[in-house]
């Protein structure tokens, strides 16, 4: 299981302050975040950001990253 709170924290400093946690798959090799915008839906332009993917929690080397969009 991920640190909700911490992997908030990394969505607010990399992708933007405006986006949230919107769900989370747990794989076995890793935990998949995605995150949408705390006030626009994703149909609404306002609430994209191109090039930023989702947050991942690599459960082997125990690190976070932001997948980019050629990942």
């Amino acid at each position: 299981m991920i640190d909700l709170n911490f992997a908030q924290q990394i969505i607010e400093k990399e992708i933007s302050p405006d986006f949230k946690i919107a769900e989370y798959f747990d794989t076995e090799e890793m935990i998949i975040s995605f995150w949408t915008h705390k006030i626009y839906y994703p149909d609404d332009e306002r609430g994209h950001i191109i090039g930023s993917g989702p947050l991942v929690y690599d459960k082997t080397t125990k690190e976070y990253r932001v997948m980019g969009s050629g990942e």
